[in-house]
Formats: structure tokens, C-alpha cells, sequence
């Protein structure tokens, strides 16, 4: 074995330094705390359950704004053969609804060991075509420039693929541009490649879109543009197939994000507002140093080029760009974080920084006249001391892995020796309960909530969820009476979370008291854990107390099948009540009978009715519904939609024949200003939809 292998071996062992630690402090970070839905929710269940739209085949996400579509793409590879090795029994929408935390797992696994990968083959790339050590080691660096970027590299969101693109994406513009001469020229493959990375880079978030100004003014020419732009273009295309069909709902949430301030744009219609702008700009730049010592170096180091520019001692040559796309990049990203908001959006930046600060201090050390003698000293001090400086700030930002969600485990423990009682639980971004985080990820599913909304309530048949400010029970989309669950159960089971003494009473008081104010349960406490706040009671109902169940004031029932005098509208079964829209009659899909009413895009709306109803009525309508995008939905509004509206499309039933009964109910507030209700279908899918067999009763609640 010669001595240059022995020494290519040694450095090649140096390199996987950083990527061994960082696999060691994922796998410690992946497993603090019980749970990634007791951690927080947001948003590593709504992409496992848009990858699980795509892992069943289903070219269809409900996430469109980051959009986030190339770690789905990979979510849903990971789902699939996670089920193909591990699961045969049951489909792998049941798996993943059922065992979600174990497909986080396997993700974040994932995510961690390509993490490394990446990080040893930059390393290895850099040293090959630079032949130093310390800037092979030191490009290693992305990763934990700010003391979360690990954590956000090991979890299933878009800003994993962030830091493990722009880690290689970031050291190979630097060799590009500082390294070897043969290497500075830009051929057609490294134009496709740094295309195709920065396509899939802008896919999986759009905010770093503006890092693209860095390869427009490195390559020269129109030609080598154009390659670029199309590369880019394409692999974007691709990597955002699945929003393709809802690309308005993206443009106009970006022209949202021009012309609002506010969070995501959803502020006042004005480009930003200043006293939030220059208070956002204070948070960036106190929030991460590291970020902030990057940014002032490349300002320094693009004012001294600028300066040489002027003076005609430099060309406007690969350096000077590079630091010009780096500084605009960053200028341009802080703009858009500070309009908005002031947290993690910084991410594409910060991954970029070790890079930045070695270009920055290579400008630095050449307009330093003591330097011609000792070139590297400037760089050696200023990357041993950012290296310094990172792992003070690790140290201090994880804390030593402290381990407050632990508690969670004692929680989630006892909550299991309560059998099967329901449950309610009163929690937001985290909680002990598993069902409120799978609800969260359903929520964003797009199209196919309805089908995983129906499978979850066959799994977790005994979940729901208040809301206190509209005094809203839930079993996962449909809307339940209290009454109705306090009738059909001795006991049930009250979860909080981050709630004061006070918020918990008034809810609970809520829970167990009728419309009229009577006391229907009692309750107390079972269950406190004061490091995470949470509360656990029981709600022990006297059966005795419960009203009796009403008989409904109203019922209108129709089958589709008799048509009004005029052709225009359809009869209800006892002839008194007349649905609107009858022309849109359909004899060839019925659920009963020989005919139901078609909506399509052309006529999104059918079986408008209006009838009587008083404040503290309780309304439920259920109608069957066939349609093939699951799109549809029940609305009950005022006239004036803004004082009183809902929509709903919970599948309480299906048959083998494709067709779904869907459900909507919901009491009429005490301060309901009229005295009708309108009832009508909406379908807003681009397909079509059957409906029939209507049912409508109104019953009296006070």
C-alpha cells in the first residue's frame, strides 16, 4: 500500500467524523420525547399523509405553498417499502393510519443517514478538487450553522431537503469558483446538474428561489443561461407534478405573499408593514449570530471588491460574482422573512453560510496587505473560530438533549388504563392522545380527507375533539350533539393541555350543562402532570338528569324520485317541500329508485330548500353521495352566509356500489337573526356527483 493511499484512507476516516456525529445527535434528538405527535405536530403529519397520497397512488396533496412535493416524493418511496417488507395483512392507507409514528421513524431515519451520506461525499468531492483539508471539513459545516438545523434535518418537512441539497449544492459553487483552474469552467453537465439541484431546492420550498441569482451571474454567455433555465424549469415541473392541476391556488397564494403583510401574507393588502418589518429584521439578526457574522463578512467582502472594481485593480470576474449572487440571495430571503414572519424561513441562508464565510474571508485576505506573506492565516482563525462558535451555540441550544416531553410518557401510560371509554381531548400543537395529530395530518390532504376521515373513525371509534370557543364537539369531521355522546355513555374522559385552571372549568361546565342550563354530569380530576401542564378528568353522567330524547319538529325526506309541477325542482315525500334545481335530474347512477340529481363543474349547485327553524334548534341533513374525487359537501347558511354558515362532507356510511352517505349537523346559535335556514349541495370538483336520498330534521333543544 503506497503512502498516498494510506493518506487518501486517513482523510477519508477524517471525513466521517462529522457525518458519524451527526447521525449519533439525529438518532438521540429523533428519540427525545414519546413521540413525534407529542413534540409537535406541524408539519411532519400533514407530509406523511400527503406522501401517503401519493404512496397510494393517488397524484393528489392538499399542501401547495412551500410546496414541499419532492420530500413527498421520497415519503411516499419510504411508505411503500417500509409496507411491502413489514405489512401483508392489511393496505397500507390502514398501516400508516394505524402505526404513523413507526412511518416518522423510518423517515426521519432515512433522512439522517442521507444527512451523512451527503455530508461525507461533499467533503470527499471537495478535497478531490482542492486538495485542503480544512475546507473539505469545513463545508461539512451546514448542518449545524444554527443550533435547530439538525433537528429540522432528521424530521419529515421540506427543510430537510434544504440543508442536505444546499450542503453539496453550496460546496460545489465554492470549488467551482476557488477551486482548480479546470475546474472553474462550466461544461453542459455541471450546468444540468446545478439545474436539476436547484429545481428540486425551489420544489421543496419556494422561498429559495432567490438563491438562483447565484448561478445566473456565475455562468457567462446566453446559451449556458438557457440550459440552465430550462433544467431548472423541467425539474421544478416534474418535482411539483401533484399541484400542477391546483396551480391558481398557488399563484394566487403567491401574489398573496407579494401584496399582504402579515403571516403568510394574510395580513393588510400593503407590501409590509414597518414597525413589524424592522422588528422581524432585529429577531433574524439576534436569533442566529452565526447567520449574522456571515452576512456582514460577505458585505464587507462585496464592498472591497466594488472598491477594487473602481480602482481597476479587479474584473468583475467568478469571485466577484459569486459573492455578488451570495449577498443578493441573502439581502433578498431576509426581506421576504422580515415582511412575514421571523423563524426557521431563514434555513436555505443559513446552510449556505459556511461556503459564504470562506468565499467572503478568500476576498477579504487578498485586499489585506499583511496577508501576502501569511495567506491562509486569516482563514485558519476565522473558520476555527466559527467552528468554535457553533458548538457553543449547539451546547446551548439543545441543552444537552433536556428531556421535558418525557413526562408525556407517564400521561400517555395512564391514559391507556382507562380502557376504551371515549375520549375528548382539548389540545393544539401537541398532546398525549395520538388521534389529534393524524386528525391534523388528514386536515391537509386535499381531496382524499373524506376517505381517510372515514377509515380513522373506524379505527379510533372512540376519539373526539371540543373546540371552547364554539362549544363544537367533533368525532373527527363530523359535528356530534353533547347530548347525544353524554346518552350513550356513563363516563368519558376530558383531556388538556396548556390550559389554565380556569379555561379547563369553563369547559367542562360547558360539556356537562344542557341549552336550558341544567346540570346533566359531574366531573373531577384524575390525572395532572405539572411539567407539561396537562390535566386529565372524567365525566361521570347521571342518567336520571338527561332529557328525554325530542321527537323532531321538522322532517323532509325526499328519494329524487317525484318532480315538482314545474320541472325545476323535486318533491319531498310528503309533497309539501320543493328542492330547487330539478333539470339536473340523472337516471343513470341512483342509490334508490331510478333517478338522483348530477352536479358537475358546470352547475356546482343543487337542492337549494329553505325552512323554519329557531335559535337552539339542532339541524341534521344527510344525503347519499357518489363521486369519484370524493368532493362534495352539505351547507347550511343564513342568508347573510357572514352571520351564520357550514359546510360538511363526513362520510358516516357506504355501500359496496361506490356510494357514501355524508352527514352535517349543527345548532342554531341563541343569536341566529332569522328565521330560515337554507339548505343546499356544492360540488366543487372538476368531475361529477351524484346525490340522493335527502333527509333533513330539525329538533328542538330547548
Amino acid at each position: 500500500m503506497t503512502i498516498s493511499t494510506l493518506s487518501s484512507l486517513k482523510y477519508r476516516a477524517l471525513f466521517l467524523l462529522l457525518p458519524i456525529f451527526y447521525i449519533l445527535f439525529s438518532v438521540r434528538l429523533i428519540h427525545t420525547g414519546g413521540g413525534f405527535y407529542m413534540t409537535g405536530n406541524d408539519p411532519v403529519y400533514p407530509y406523511l399523509m400527503n406522501a401517503l397520497n401519493l404512496a397510494g397512488g393517488h397524484m393528489e396533496v392538499g399542501i401547495i405553498e412551500h410546496p414541499g412535493t419532492p420530500l413527498e416524493y421520497l415519503g411516499a418511496i419510504i411508505i411503500r417499502v417500509k409496507h411491502f417488507f413489514c405489512t401483508s395483512t392489511i393496505s397500507v392507507t390502514e398501516d400508516v393510519l394505524m402505526h404513523p409514528e413507526s412511518y416518522l421513524y423510518t423517515c426521519a431515519y432515512t433522512l439522517a443517514s442521507l444527512l451523512a451520506l451527503v455530508c461525507f461525499l461533499t467533503a470527499h468531492f471537495v478535497y478531490r478538487k482542492t486538495g485542503n483539508v480544512f475546507i473539505a471539513l469545513f463545508l461539512q459545516l451546514p448542518p449545524i450553522v444554527a443550533p435547530d438545523l439538525l433537528q429540522h434535518a432528521t424530521l419529515l418537512k421540506p427543510e430537510a431537503f434544504i440543508i442536505i441539497i444546499v450542503t453539496f449544492l453550496s460546496a460545489y459553487l465554492y470549488v467551482k469558483v476557488f477551486g482548480k483552474s479546470e475546474d472553474n469552467e462550466w461544461d453542459t453537465q455541471s450546468i444540468i446538474l446545478c439545474g436539476v439541484l436547484m429545481g428540486v431546492l425551489i420544489a421543496s420550498k419556494i422561498i429559495c428561489a432567490p438563491f438562483v441569482l447565484i448561478l445566473y451571474l456565475l455562468l457567462k454567455g446566453v446559451k449556458k443561461k438557457i440550459i440552465f433555465s430550462a433544467v431548472l424549469g423541467i425539474t421544478f415541473l416534474v418535482s411539483i407534478i401533484p399541484i400542477l392541476p391546483k396551480y391558481r391556488l398557488m399563484f394566487h397564494w403567491l401574489t398573496d405573499l407579494w401584496k399582504h403583510d402579515g403571516h403568510y401574507g394574510h395580513g393588510t393588502e400593503r407590501v409590509l408593514d414597518p414597525s413589524q418589518f424592522f422588528s422581524h429584521l432585529i429577531k433574524i439578526a439576534t436569533a442566529n449570530f452565526a447567520f449574522t457574522i456571515v452576512y456582514l463578512a460577505l458585505t464587507l467582502a462585496l464592498g472591497l471588491i466594488v472598491w477594487r472594481i473602481i480602482r481597476k485593480k479587479q474584473s468583475y470576474d467568478s469571485t466577484a460574482r459569486l459573492i455578488s449572487g451570495l449577498w443578493l440571495s441573502f439581502v433578498i430571503l431576509t426581506f421576504f422573512v422580515a415582511k412575514h414572519f421571523s423563524f426557521h424561513y431563514m434555513i436555505c441562508a443559513e446552510a449556505f453560510a459556511p461556503a459564504a464565510l470562506l468565499s467572503s474571508v478568500s476576498i477579504i485576505s487578498l485586499s489585506l496587505p499583511w496577508t501576502i506573506r501569511t495567506k491562509g492565516v486569516l482563514g485558519y482563525i476565522t473558520g476555527i473560530g466559527f467552528v468554535l462558535f457553533l458548538c457553543t451555540r449547539l451546547w446551548i441550544g439543545f441543552g444537552w438533549f433536556k428531556d421535558s416531553y418525557g413526562s408525556m410518557d407517564k400521561t400517555k401510560e395512564f391514559i391507556s388504563t382507562q380502557g376504551s371509554i371515549p375520549a375528548i381531548t382539548i389540545a393544539e400543537d401537541h398532546s398525549s392522545f395520538l388521534e389529534p395529530s393524524i386528525w391534523f395530518g388528514i386536515v391537509y390532504t386535499g381531496n382524499m380527507r373524506g376517505e381517510y376521515f372515514s377509515l380513522a373513525k373506524q379505527k379510533y371509534p372512540n376519539w373526539y375533539y371540543y373546540l371552547p370557543q364554539t362549544n363544537g364537539l367533533f368525532h373527527w369531521d363530523e359535528e356530534v350533539f353533547i347530548l347525544d355522546l353524554l346518552r350513550k355513555n356513563s363516563k368519558i374522559l376530558v383531556y388538556f393541555i396548556d390550559r389554565s385552571p380556569d379555561q379547563e372549568k369553563e369547559a367542562l361546565d360547558k360539556l356537562c350543562t344542557s341549552d336550558s342550563n341544567s346540570q346533566l354530569a359531574t366531573y373531577h380530576k384524575v390525572y395532572t402532570n405539572d411539567v407539561m401542564t396537562e390535566d386529565v378528568y372524567i365525566i361521570d353522567v347521571d342518567p336520571s338528569k338527561l332529557p328525554k330524547e325530542e321527537t323532531p319538529r321538522i322532517r323532509i325526506a325526499s328519494n329524487l324520485e317525484t318532480l315538482g309541477t314545474a320541472p325545476e325542482s323535486f318533491l319531498s315525500s310528503d309533497g309539501t317541500y320543493h328542492f330547487l334545481k330539478g333539470e339536473l335530474v340523472n337516471h343513470q347512477e341512483y342509490h334508490s329508485g331510478n333517478s338522483s340529481i348530477l352536479l358537475d363543474a358546470h352547475h356546482p349547485y343543487g337542492l337549494d330548500l329553505k325552512f323554519d327553524v329557531v335559535p337552539g334548534d339542532y339541524v341534521e341533513v344527510s344525503i347519499w353521495r357518489k363521486a369519484t374525487d370524493q368532493i362534495g359537501a352539505i351547507v347550511l347558511a343564513a342568508k347573510d352566509a357572514s352571520r351564520f354558515y357550514s359546510a360538511s362532507n363526513a362520510i358516516t356510511k357506504s355501500d359496496s356500489n361506490g356510494w357514501q352517505q355524508i352527514k352535517c349537523r349543527v345548532r342554531i346559535p341563541d343569536d341566529y337573526p332569522e328565521k330560515l335556514l337554507n339548505f343546499y349541495l356544492y360540488y366543487e370538483g372538476k368531475q361529477a356527483a351524484y346525490f340522493d336520498d335527502v333527509l333533513i330534521t330539525v329538533t328542538p333543544g330547548k
